[in-house]
């Protein structure tokens, strides 16, 4: 939508507000701001066709705002601002932008739309935040990780390297799921947090040894994400998501034709469970698959079969090893049959096992017993009590 603007001159407006030559502008029109305070998270604004790019202030610059135009647009640019900046920052209104006299005064941004004496030649003045205050943005991040890193920061972070911070990303990276699976999403911010600081800091630590940046990272991603989705970037059509995962790994081979097996690069660090599945997943991406889940549940069967006659036996401890893996390698192949992970399905019972002990513990703890002491009968009266009490199968 084309809308008439009146000609603003930046430079009186910010000689009023006691800024002359600054070294970094930013300049945003009020109108994009109001619609950008109406996009969802898709981009999309009501009565707009087209879908916004996804957009933020250089918050550690000075920003003008010209043409506030009247109060809804005022509170529409409030809006947009105040997810970067703090409702006390402290910013300018100047008035009289488009003529030959301008005045400004001062308020915090949260009362910029309480004024109400605004027009087409009302501008916005906001400086810039200090960097405790740029906490809002990944820009703020990367600039975290520099200042601790840097001479003067904190020792502990300084003396990091990517093998000694390895656990902790392991650990970050553990948290977040346990807080998908507690499904509380003010946690799950906060743990996908620390684990956006992982990466941070990698590339923090890359980036002084010349390795690669952030920016680095960033195109990485983006270009193998761009390029395995040629039917939203391209020509090619998929029409479901059973399409696009056969064509994922296909997607992948044309970006590593050397690879000589599918095999290759599954990560060895993986735990077992989702390196089994992984692994799976592989081969049956070049058809070396069970036509379907009743002929695998047969192989449990055999597989479980076979456990049995070496336990009988008194076959050695290798041996009956080896059959109980075979065991887990063919539950793995189920579950990837039935679209169950198999991880978070062993994550959940073990959940749900501890919540039931932890009922058992509490009810023998309120009749005097402990655990220890009962017999096989009590503790399973224990047991389905707890099963009631949790609701749960």
């Amino acid at each position: 939508m084309q809308t008439d603007r009146p000609t603003i001159s930046i430079e009186p407006a910010l000689q009023t507000v006691g800024v002359t030559n600054p070294s970094w502008l930013e300049v945003l029109d009020a109108l994009e701001l109001d619609a950008l305070s109406r996009e969802n998270a898709l981009g999309e604004v009501p009565g707009d066709a087209v879908r916004r790019p996804w957009r933020a202030p250089v918050t550690t610059a000075p920003l003008f705002v010209p043409n506030l135009h009247n109060d809804r647009v005022v509170s529409g640019v409030k809006g947009w601002l105040s997810k970067y900046y703090p409702d006390d920052h402290e910013v300018q209104v100047v008035q009289g932008s488009g003529s030959g006299e301008t005045r400004s005064y001062r308020m915090m941004l949260s009362e910029i739309d309480r004024d109400g004496a605004v027009d087409e030649s009302t501008s916005l003045f906001v400086p810039p935040l200090v960097e405790t205050q740029n906490v809002r943005t990944f820009a703020g991040l990367i600039q975290l990780a520099r200042t601790l890193r840097a001479p003067g920061g904190c020792p502990w972070d300084r003396e990091q390297s990517h093998a000694s911070l390895k656990p902790h990303l392991l650990e970050e990276a553990y948290e977040v799921l346990d807080a998908l699976d507690s499904g509380e999403p003010e946690l799950l911010a906060e743990e996908l947090g620390d684990l956006l600081f992982q990466v941070t800091i990698h590339s923090q630590i890359a980036a002084e040894s010349g390795e690669f940046t952030i920016e680095d990272v960033v195109e990485g991603i983006m270009r193998k994400m761009i390029g395995r989705h040629p039917h939203v970037f391209g020509d090619l059509e998929l029409s479901s998501a059973q399409d696009v995962r056969h064509a994922w790994e296909s997607f992948k081979q044309r970006e590593k034709p050397k690879r000589a097996s599918v095999m290759e690069e599954i990560p060895r660090g993986l735990p077992a469970l989702p390196r089994s599945n992984l692994m799976q997943k592989r081969a049956a991406s070049v058809g070396f698959e069970w036509p379907g889940v009743d002929e695998v549940l047969a192989k449990v069967d055999e597989e479980l079969a076979e456990l049995q006659r070496e336990i009988r036996a008194g076959g050695s401890k290798e041996l009956q090893r080896e059959e109980f893996g075979d065991i887990l390698f063919a539950l793995v192949s189920v579950a990837r049959h039935l679209r169950i992970d198999p991880e978070e399905a062993l994550r959940l019972a073990n959940r749900k096992f501890e919540g039931r002990f932890k009922q058992v513990e509490a009810s023998a703890g309120a009749d005097g017993k402990a655990l220890r002491d009962l017999a096989p009968s009590q503790l399973d009266e224990y047991w389905n009590q707890a099963k009631l009490a949790t609701g749960e199968s």
